[in-house]
């Protein structure tokens, strides 16, 4: 049995909290706002390394509170607002031991005695490492895409199913999400994993050469085509072809696109002669493919040919709970490359990256990282490491349950009859409440006094998901 100290006032029920904590599997840690240890359990003591210690170290007690305050931007994503666990945040962490690496999951927050004026800090540590190996988490880390968003997660738990398909897939997110990445992830884990995948930018080609890049050409065919040549199809034959910025495909090639999709045959630029191939197309794009359907820039035969399988990538500020996750591997990744490893981010600095809305994704916050070890102070990354983007990011005002955005109606949300129907007014409530929370869905939620579930049930009612 662990600790509890004679400060944590139970009247009368310690022995029957006593057998409560010693008989549950999570680990319980509960301590004054010093963060001295009033309470533990011998099984927070195991899992966080420390099997031997009647108590946990200094050092142990001080990384998990930092934690805590690193990590206190993300609450949003985990704890219903007005719920008892409104403060609390879940955060992942890998832990070394005897017995080998643990992944635990540690909820912390604060708990407000209101008899005794005073607030407690609460760890509860879940050992997930076994879950994790059943549901197959790992082996997305070991490919390098490393989350622990549900929705992101659904996606990559249907890659299996959906890379053992020859169906066209269709990636949709904005710009540095991982669309590339999931293309390759699907490649590596279908039956064609050891033919060719080909990657092609459809924007970086000037218009008038992309269509010999994709079919080829035969000699003489153009100036300058001094001798024949094969495109990315007959390169993909066997394999995969990825067709990145799909968007940017003129309008005059989307019909010889289609029916090298679709039939799997084409002819080369200049050339009379049928070519038959067996390829595998996974295109994305960040644009509206939808609305330039609708606006009559892109093909829309062609369009639902691509969209067989359509995967929408969700943006990094949709994955709150990712950041702490990606800054810990991109870290891991620049000591690997020579950085000192030795270098500590500040809760202050930690929190100005949570807060940041993201526009360059994954991305942008690899070159982030990499400017922050550069610009330390002392071994420190502090406010002043951070890209000036972020630094100068003004995060969007707290909501509460009313929206100090104007309404179609003059009105406010909470203003509205209960049951009366919104209609468009409704939508554009919607619209701006997320233009005023940078995109921000959770932040959006909150501030429409709903749930996030509710928000994108009602954006998808309106089309604006």
């Amino acid at each position: 049995m662990g600790i509890i100290d004679h400060q944590l006032n139970l009247t009368g029920a310690q022995p029957l909290f006593e057998t409560l904590i010693t008989c549950m599997s999570d680990g319980i840690l509960i301590a004054d706002e010093n963060g001295r240890v009033l309470c533990q359990n011998d099984t927070i003591c195991k899992m966080l390394g420390e099997d031997d210690s009647k108590a946990l170290s200094r050092t142990t007690l001080d990384r998990i509170f930092n934690l805590a305050t690193q990590s206190s931007c993300a609450a949003v994503a985990y704890a219903q607002p007005g719920s008892p666990l409104d403060n609390f945040v879940r955060v992942q962490e890998q832990i070394e031991s005897d017995q080998g690496t643990r992944d635990l999951e540690l909820y912390m927050g604060t708990v407000t005695l209101a008899d005794e004026n005073r607030n407690l800090k609460v760890v509860i540590s879940h050992d997930c490492t076994d879950q994790k190996a059943v549901t197959g988490h790992p082996a997305f880390e070991q490919q390098g895409f490393i989350t622990n968003d549900r929705e992101m997660l659904s996606i990559l738990s249907r890659m299996e199913q959906i890379a053992d398909s020859p169906a066209p897939i269709l990636l949709m997110g904005e710009s540095g999400t991982g669309k590339t990445q999931i293309a390759r992830m699907i490649h590596e884990q279908s039956p064609r994993a050891d033919k060719p995948l080909v990657e092609l930018n459809c924007a970086a080609i000037p218009e008038q050469l992309l269509e010999s890049e994709l079919f080829g050409h035969v000699k003489g065919a153009f100036t300058g085509a001094t001798q024949k040549r094969k495109g990315r199809f007959q390169a993909a034959h066997g394999g995969t072809l990825l067709l990145d910025e799909i968007g940017e495909i003129p309008l005059h090639l989307q019909a010889k696109l289609l029916r090298a999709i679709q039939d799997q045959k084409f002819e080369p630029v200049g050339s009379d002669k049928t070519v038959k191939v067996d390829v595998r197309v996974i295109s994305a794009t960040n644009q509206d493919l939808k609305k330039m359907v609708n606006e009559g820039n892109f093909r829309a035969d062609l369009f639902y040919r691509l969209a067989v399988v359509p995967i929408n990538i969700p943006p990094l500020r949709d994955r709150v709970g990712d950041i702490p996750l990606l800054l810990k591997h991109f870290c891991s990744d620049l000591t690997e490359r020579g950085y000192p490893d030795d270098v500590a981010c500040t809760p202050e600095a930690m929190r100005m990256m949570m807060d940041y809305n993201w526009p360059g994704n994954v991305r942008e916050m690899i070159n982030a990282v990499e400017h922050a070890y550069i610009c330390a102070v002392d071994k420190a990354v502090v406010p002043e490491s951070l890209p000036q983007d972020i630094r100068h990011f003004t995060v969007p005002a707290p909501f509460t349950n009313i929206i100090d955005v104007p309404s179609l109606y003059g009105r406010r949300v909470d203003d509205m009859p209960q049951g009366q129907p919104r209609g468009n007014g409704e939508a554009e409530e919607i619209r701006q409440t997320l233009h005023a929370c940078n995109g921000n869905k959770s932040a959006a939620a909150k501030a429409l006094g709903i749930d996030r579930t509710t928000l994108w049930r009602r954006m998808r009612k309106f089309g604006l998901a």
